[in-house]
């Protein structure tokens, strides 16, 4: 049958192919490159687009999936989540692979895993839902009784950005067979009440399952009990164990079953080779290569077999990270004399890189990124180092050999084989040993420092060692510190932390380790610092105010898109279907800036076959500017840079080919020429610091009111807040396709009417022959706002010119070179003020770094909120702008209003420092009386248990040195106030009578579609699955106001309650008492002629009034002094939200802006090479957002409706951004224990100068502690 598969590969391919199925279909693949991604196929052939892409090297997880495969050294059967961005699709044959598709859909019943995450609250905008879908399904299926340990262990490979995690893991968790009580109620309702129709997406009675008797051509669904996905296929069990194929370009695709086989293909190969494992090595190295041959060694069952053999265990080179996890556990307790150690090389382990990454990267493949690659700081390298193992190493023609692993970096490799690891066995009656990692977040982060420490005891002196005589030794430790700070010495290599960091962690951790040995013998205020920090499991609570006067009004129902989400089926723009002629772009962009642009040479990528054209400024027909000035855009910047380099990262040119792949590697062709090269001036601090009067522009200021004479201490300083990436999933992406009178655009913007206009500049045409059409975003928090526009006009420029269909999707190194981030601030301040903190007088200069272009304005956010709930009368503020050589800095969400109230916050904080008063006090004293926080913050304190708590710290801080916390309690006004104008339309169907509205706010999951439908269905009184929303447009809704803030939802639903109204206004003619049902009532209407569609366009001039939004915060933060790491350990957050129009919505925005504010102050550093300007920190490897467990480990919200409503429209407050604002009570609760530990070694009590992020460098470094404290 083998033979007979093969033969039809030759009939279809002229030639063999590889064989899987997906979703239970045969796949056979041929001729297609060896670099060629299961993602790619699995997108671009099999047409499945559920399956997403951003980062291309396994640090998001939108691309997961589930891979059924059979380990050929044990035989067992195994299902794992993989990275299809980086597994090749070659790599699949006899496997089989399932999709987010394959689990469950609309048509053929949603998966329970998908169900639980739609009614879980767990999705926003929904582009990584089916990566964290698939996470969980492979989970189960591999370990169907998982524990919530064990459950929120796993997905250190998934990232979300919008909602902080806590309702996706909830969810997740809710399938542990130890699920908490509460976890089991939020099941029981979803079963009783949420009994969702698997096909329609809506509540039923569940009668439906009983006709899910079919499978469709990619849906696998349970039948029987089993799911139709793990049906073995003859064609799949029978593939062929080895394999060759002849691949485009000349390149080949071996796979091997022995060997013996590996050896024979070296002896008929010359060029270059990769030997295939996991192959997740392309997500460090991504430079590297093309090779002329694949060869796949995953078949070979030596290479991941082990054993035991003369005392030593021997593991085979291609064992799996996760395998060897297992297998390093299994040892250590089956022979604890002589492996026990292999414990700490699991637990290590289970800290590198992610579970879908250590599912198929094996042990060789990570050694050999260190191979080629020196400065990568391989973790397996460093554990296999520490205990003395060996590599076994057979060569073409040569005999096997035993090597060191520093004999191995030194070893030329080529036409060689890494076929065992050996590792020794150590006594553990004379070994001791252990390892650490510390790294900028919990999970998936290379390390600052790996450490690992084996201690030899001698026989003869185990007693007196063993009772810490010598060991646990002061003068030992404090000469093997010594010794140990002049033998390492760190080099500096940005983005690498600083070497005094790493340096200082080398001795802390050796610290650790002898602190470790004996607790017993180490005084009990240094023991805490032979300890890792550790996190318990996460957990939250959610509190409202019930409303049942208007349903589905004020209800928390499930977003509209969730199931569509959690299954794949929400279609973004680069999911829209391909045409055959369709092309694809690719930006070139410089490396250097500022300079001047002497030319371009694109002859290069031009000769590579399938590269269609290249672009430049000089191909614009228009105007060479996406910045239509308006608003917020205040500055015009050109699409295409022609003379002047303003930055590193500007965009100069655009690439079109047949693939986006293509495109991407041909710009990285095209040769730019410069001249006049300077050094960019990148800190907004020098600046300042230099008065370099052209690059500052003030523009505006408030004076003081009154002035106060009791001063008793004058306080200055300085506080820099930094940029932020926005790391939206879907990056920047669009499709233009010419039309007979013009172009269809679909651009995932914020602002519809600048992608038009923008367009319409460039390419020199009417407004009216653009239709820009959208269905939703995958988030955006100001990213697609004005920035969209570089992209729509370029790809609209290529279509335009070609006359074909163009569209790209922004790779993410592209997109974090080019585009501008947060707005840095900085705050220098002069305050003099009396012995209890209040301010006498405040002087107060603000600084915004705009970068090389004034758009995306902030400077006009400052004055309605840098007080706060603080009394201004003394305070003298003035705003600057300065420019910098970077590119053009944005809006992010909370743009200029976390800063503003951070920068006065930070200035409390050192005040009270000074006067020697608890910090909540001297804000208290500093209170606005006019303002309505002190009922809140009293209800805030008695649900977080404030004073018994910040008690509790202080006992906690007064008994150890090195594990220090602090607690924080800080308030916020957030006022809102945007001027802006969105649109309603509302039809209704005379048939049936069901609704279709269209919105002028864009839907990028905060839930505006949902919100726009129920405010719908509560005016109208019909059931909320009468209506259905259509996506935005710049035909239904002109010349429309951006999308950001929540504004755009308070201001549609508004539009909308008047589209109602209005609609109910011209039914009442044919109204018969109230006795007609809807449907009778619209065919009344329709017989009538009645006009059936309303529209109404919000003005914030006449329909609405500027609100505040009142809240607080109590946060407890516990911080390691030996190494930075930091844990929140519980968050209290409550925010006076009015009558939130759907509660659970709410609660995932304030969730979620929280949790991405503590990226913003803990791990998240933009880094850029000060001698070119370019961003280094430019992909998911080095550039760090919060992952699931560095949210805080208790997280409770309480919405609250107690203060002033009366201007929100239907009472409800936007709630997206304010709770981002509170994330900097982070910082003083470090600052809080910093300041503990600082004196508790007796360092002076001195105000620390800090500036965000407040990283586990920074702490470290600001902690200052050397190691002559280093105590026993």
């Amino acid at each position: 049958l083998a033979s007979a598969i093969m033969a039809e590969c030759h009939s279809r391919y002229n030639e063999p192919c590889a064989i899987f199925s997906l979703n239970g279909e045969v796949q056979t693949v041929s001729s297609v490159p060896g670099s060629l991604s299961l993602n790619t196929y699995i997108r671009e052939y099999a047409r499945l687009k559920g399956t997403k892409f951003m980062c291309r090297e396994g640090g998001c997880g939108i691309c997961i999936v589930s891979l059924h495969f059979t380990n050929p050294a044990t035989g067992q059967e195994r299902v794992v989540s993989v990275n299809s961005c980086m597994f090749p699709v070659l790599a699949c044959h006899g496997l089989k692979v399932t999709t987010v598709e394959g689990i469950g859909s609309k048509k053929t019943g949603y998966n329970e895993v998908q169900t639980r995450l739609a009614h879980f609250y767990g999705t926003q905008c929904g582009y990584c839902s089916p990566g964290w879908v698939m996470s969980m399904y492979s989970l189960l299926k591999s370990n169907p009784t998982a524990t919530m340990k064990e459950i929120e262990d796993s997905f250190s490979g998934n990232l979300c950005r919008c909602t902080g995690y806590r309702p996706i893991l909830d969810a997740f968790k809710s399938f542990a067979i130890d699920k908490s009580q509460a976890l089991e109620r939020k099941v029981a309702d979803i079963e009783d009440l949420l009994k969702v129709c698997p096909k329609s997406g809506v509540s039923c009675h569940g009668q439906c399952k009983k006709e899910q008797s079919q499978r469709t051509p990619y849906g696998c669904v349970e039948q029987n009990g089993r799911d139709e996905c793990d049906i073995e296929f003859l064609e799949v069990a029978l593939a062929l164990p080895s394999l060759k194929l002849e691949l485009k370009a000349g390149t080949q695709w071996y796979k091997v079953a022995h060997v013996d086989e590996i050896f024979e293909i070296f002896e008929m190969i010359n060029g270059s080779y990769r030997l295939v494992g996991g192959n997740s090595a392309i997500g460090i190295l991504k430079d590297q290569p093309k090779p002329d041959a694949f060869i796949d060694i995953n078949g070979v069952a030596f290479l991941k077999a082990h054993s035991i053999y003369s005392n030593s265990l021997y593991v085979g080179a291609n064992t799996t990270l996760a395998d060897a996890i297992t297998l390093f556990r299994a040892v250590s307790e089956e022979n604890p004399r002589y492996f026990a150690y292999t414990i700490q090389l699991a637990r290590h382990i289970e800290n590198v890189a992610t579970v879908p990454v250590r599912n198929v990267g094996t042990l060789a493949g990570n050694l050999s990124i260190k191979h080629a690659a020196r400065e990568f700081p391989s973790d397996i390298f460093l554990i296999m180092e520490t205990v003395g193992a060996k590599l076994s190493i057979r060569g073409e023609n040569e005999a096997l050999s035993l090597i060191s692993l520093p004999e191995y970096l030194d070893t030329d490799m080529y036409k060689k084989v890494i076929l065992q690891i050996v590792l020794p066995p150590l006594d553990s009656n004379q070994y001791v040993v252990k390892t650490f990692k510390i790294a900028p977040r919990a999970q998936n982060a290379i390390a600052y420092v790996n450490a690992g420490f084996q201690f030899k005891i001698h026989a003869e002196q185990t007693e007196r060692y063993l009772t810490g005589k010598r060991l646990l030794d002061v003068a030992t430790l404090q000469t093997a510190l010594h010794f140990l700070g002049k033998e390492v010495q760190p080099d500096y290599k940005l983005p690498a932390p600083r070497p005094e960091y790493r340096r200082g962690l080398s001795l802390a951790l050796l610290y650790r380790f002898v602190l470790g040995l004996n607790p017993n013998r180490v005084r009990p205020k240094f023991r805490s610092g032979g300890e890792d920090i550790t996190r318990p499991l996460s957990s939250g609570i959610q509190e409202f105010e019930n409303n049942d006067s208007n349903p589905p009004l004020y209800k928390p129902i499930p977003k509209l898109e969730s199931l569509i989400q959690c299954s794949g089926e929400a279609e973004f723009v680069y999911d829209m279907p391909t045409v055959n002629n369709d092309l694809f772009a690719a930006f070139v962009i410089t490396k250097h800036g500022p300079a001047e642009l002497v030319g371009l040479d694109p002859s290069k990528a031009l000769r590579t076959p399938g590269v269609v054209a290249f672009f430049s400024a000089k191909d614009i027909p228009g105007q060479n500017s996406f910045t239509p000035l308006h608003y917020i855009i205040k500055s015009e910047e050109q699409v295409f840079a022609d003379k002047k380099i303003m930055h590193a990262g500007q965009v100069v040119g655009l690439v079109v080919a047949v693939t986006q792949e293509l495109a991407d590697s041909a710009a990285d062709l095209v040769l730019i020429v410069y001249t006049n090269k300077k050094v960019p001036v990148l800190d907004l601090r020098d600046v300042v610091k230099n008065n370099d009067v052209s690059r500052i522009e003030f523009r505006y200021g408030r004076k003081a009111t009154t002035r106060k004479y009791d001063v008793k201490k004058v306080i200055e300083g300085d506080f820099k807040l930094t940029d932020q990436y926005h790391f939206v999933m879907e990056t920047m992406t669009c499709l233009t396709v010419p039309i007979e009178d013009g172009l269809d655009v679909y651009c995932p913007s914020q602002w519809l009417q600048v992608v038009q206009e923008a367009i319409s500049m460039v390419l020199n045409i009417p407004n009216n022959r653009i239709n820009v059409k959208l269905r939703r975003i995958g988030g955006s928090f100001g990213l697609k706002l004005s920035r969209s526009n570089q992209v729509a006009t370029a790809c609209s420029l290529a279509a335009y010119l070609l006359q074909r269909p163009v569209r790209m999707v922004v790779k993410l190194e592209t997109m974090m070179e080019a585009i501008g981030k947060r707005h840095p601030f900085l705050g220098v301040y002069k305050t003099g003020v009396n012995d209890e903190g209040v301010i006498q007088y405040l002087d107060l200069q603000m600084y915004i770094d705009i970068g090389s272009s004034y758009n995306d304005p902030v400077d006009s956010f400052i004055l309605p909120n840098f007080n706060s709930v603080y009394d201004p009368s003394t305070w003298t503020v003035n705003v600057y702008n300065v420019t910098t050589d970077k590119a053009t800095n944005i809006w992010m969400r909370a743009p200029g209003m976390l800063e503003a109230i951070t920068i006065p916050e930070h200035i409390l904080e050192h005040i009270a420092h000074e006067v020697g008063d608890d910090p909540y006090a001297v804000r208290e004293r500093n209170f606005d009386e006019q303002n309505q926080i002190a009922p809140l913050i009293a209800r805030l304190k008695i649900k977080s248990d404030y004073e018994f708590r910040k008690a509790a710290v202080e006992e906690f801080n007064k008994g150890q040195v090195w594990k220090k916390r602090g607690i924080s309690l800080v308030p916020k006004k957030y006022v809102v106030d945007v001027p802006a104008n969105h649109y309603a339309t509302l039809s209704v169907y005379s048939k049936d009578g069901t609704v279709a509205i269209c919105i002028g706010g864009v839907e990028m999951g905060q839930g505006i579609n949902t919100k726009a439908a129920q405010v719908c269905a509560a005016e109208l009184n019909i059931p909320l699955e009468f209506v259905a929303v259509k996506p935005t447009n710049n035909f239904e809704s002109p010349n429309n106001f951006l999308s950001g803030g929540a504004i755009s939802t308070t201001d549609v639903t508004f539009a909308m309650v008047r589209c109602c109204d209005e609609l109910k206004r011209r039914l009442e003619p044919v109204r018969e008492g109230g006795t007609q049902t809807w449907p009778e009532l619209i065919m009344a209407a329709a017989a009538a002629q009645i006009d059936l569609k309303t529209s109404y366009m919000f003005a914030s001039v006449t329909d609405s009034k500027p609100y505040t939004l009142f809240g607080g915060v109590v946060l407890e933060a516990e911080i390691d002094i030996l190494t930075g790491e930091h844990k929140v350990i519980r968050v209290d957050l409550l925010e006076d939200c009015g009558k939130s129009l759907n509660p659970f919505i709410d609660i995932g925005q304030v969730e979620g802006a929280f949790v991405m504010g503590l990226g913003y102050f803990t791990s998240e550093e933009i880094i850029r090479d000060p001698l070119t300007g370019r961003v280094l920190t430019n992909r998911s490897l080095t550039y760090k957002v919060p992952g699931p467990k560095d949210i805080p480990i208790d997280l409770r919200v309480y919405l609250q409706n107690k203060g002033d409503s009366s201007q929100a429209v239907l009472g409800a407050k936007a709630l997206s951004e304010p709770p981002l604002v509170l994330s900097n009570s982070y910082m003083f609760a470090v600052r809080q224990a910093l300041r503990s530990a600082r004196l508790h070694v007796g360092l002076p009590n001195c105000w620390l100068k800090m500036d965000t992020p407040f990283s586990g460098e920074r702490i470290f470094l600001a902690a200052a502690i050397d190691e002559t404290k280093y105590l026993l």
